[in-house]
């Protein structure tokens, strides 16, 4: 039975592995566009259609997270044929989750993609709708005077009678013209510079006198009240370079590339929270699956036992020493906090231990930036081993990424990962003795990630 609950524990990780982070998408997302509808008084019905659309995803994907989990602490309960049957319905889980992943970029996107009419209005157009509401002044009407009467003599006598009214003749009027706004235009007298003479006078270490940077993405340095933007990180590994070995109790030791042919990939999902204008709580996970070409195990027919989970949880502080503006050409940034590494597998024999390995994790971040919306990214991370629960981890990161930001709320990170890896168990906890090395592993592969900010 122990063997069962080892399956069904790595089953249920594997399909937690892409439904937790396109559920905790999902739900973000819902809510970054219900404080757009709130906060925006155009543009609304595409916000509208957004957020029905990750509320559709929010409630799938918690549906399936419920149903994968129901699965797990019933098997136990339900004969062979429920199982069975519970288990090819949730089949396809792993893949859903991964396909609503891939639709939360473009719904974060799309609203950006229509143009708002009410802030694109030209002024030209306003001028001439303020011109055409002016009234025009009209022209005064001259009053016609009235020819006096006359006496004329007849044969009957003397009458009053009126002389014949002029012939009409056309007077040209003339109309008085609206006056029309005119556009002034100031000139200045051209100077002539001799740039030789201002080259002499020019301090090559000084870079005072360069153009503004003008970076997206990160507050203005004139403007102390501005905060970085709240944002997810998700990057994804492809680790085309597997070595290593893993050793299980009977200290046989198999190599991950020549008798495994061991294959791995990988993705990390950071949620970045400010707190302040110089420092954010980050909340970090980042799993790595290993598929061999053989069982873990020996004398094993279960095809699970060729696979293997290292999943990591963090929660971190960032203190950001220098740069992080708008017009800062170098960044520096420190990491600290504690994560935990697991690692999952369904073979049995005890190849590896399950326990989490808790451990202290300090990272640097440093960044170099030029004119333009690309700028390069140095990570170093490193975690330290401590025995707290009977097994330990020592981790190290090196990561080089090409990072290109688009817009203020959206960048692209291209680059090459190094992880090195060492994992150890021990007799008890907080001990030394009875120590063994479970398994020592080294990956480098490129890297593709997204950065979304609300």
């Amino acid at each position: 039975m122990s063997d069962l609950s080892k399956v069904y524990r790595y089953w249920l990780a594997r399909r937690l592995f892409m439904l937790i982070p396109a559920w905790t998408g999902a739900g973000l997302l819902a809510t970054h566009q219900l404080f757009q509808i709130v906060n925006q008084y155009s543009m609304l019905w595409i916000h509208f259609a957004c957020l029905c659309l990750s509320l559709f995803l929010f409630s799938l994907t918690t549906w399936l997270i419920a149903r994968c989990f129901s699965c797990y602490f019933s098997h136990q309960k339900v004969n062979l044929a429920q199982r069975k049957r519970a288990r090819r319905e949730l089949a396809p889980a792993g893949l859903m989750g991964m396909v609503c992943f891939a639709v939360l970029p473009a719904l974060s996107l799309l609203p950006a993609t229509f143009q708002d009419i009410s802030t694109s209005l030209p002024n030209q157009l306003l001028e001439v709708s303020r011109l055409l509401k002016k009234p025009v002044e009209p022209l005064p009407e001259k009053e016609i005077e009235s020819t006096p009467s006359m006496e004329v003599a007849s044969r009957s006598g003397r009458m009053k009678a009126r002389p014949a009214p002029p012939v009409p003749v056309d007077i040209p009027m003339k109309t008085k013209s609206i006056p029309s706004e005119t556009l002034a235009i100031e000139t200045q007298p051209a100077y002539i510079y001799d740039f030789q003479e201002e080259e002499e006078k020019a301090d090559p270490w000084s870079f005072s006198d360069a153009p503004n940077l003008s970076r997206l993405g990160v507050p203005d340095k004139l403007k102390p009240f501005e905060w970085m933007l709240p944002q997810i990180q998700a990057e994804f590994f492809i680790l085309e370079r597997t070595t290593g070995s893993i050793t299980d109790k009977e200290q046989i030791t198999q190599s991950l590339e020549d008798d495994l042919s061991m294959e791995s990939a990988g993705l990390r999902i950071n949620f970045d929270l400010p707190v302040n204008r110089d420092n954010s709580v980050i909340f970090l996970y980042r799993p790595i699956g290993f598929s061999a070409n053989q069982t873990l195990s020996e004398n094993s027919d279960n095809d699970l036992d060729s696979f293997l989970l290292w999943q990591r949880l963090g929660v971190l502080f960032s203190h950001r020493l220098l740069g992080y503006t708008s017009e800062s050409k170098f960044d520096l940034a420190l990491t600290a906090g504690i994560v935990g590494d697991s690692l999952l597998t369904s073979a049995s024999g005890d190849v590896i231990s399950e326990l989490i390995r808790f451990s202290p994790y300090l990272g640097v971040e440093l960044g170099l930036w030029q004119h333009g919306p690309a700028g390069i990214l140095l990570n170093i991370n490193q975690s330290f081993p401590t025995n707290a629960s009977g097994a330990s981890a020592r981790i190290t990161e090196i990561s080089a990424l090409l990072r290109i930001d688009f817009t203020q709320k959206f960048s692209l990170q291209l680059g090459f990962i190094g992880i090195y890896g060492q994992f150890r168990a021990y007799s008890g906890k907080m001990t030394r003795s009875g120590s063994r090395n479970e398994m020592e592993v080294n990956l480098q592969g490129p890297t593709f990630g997204l950065d979304f900010r609300f």
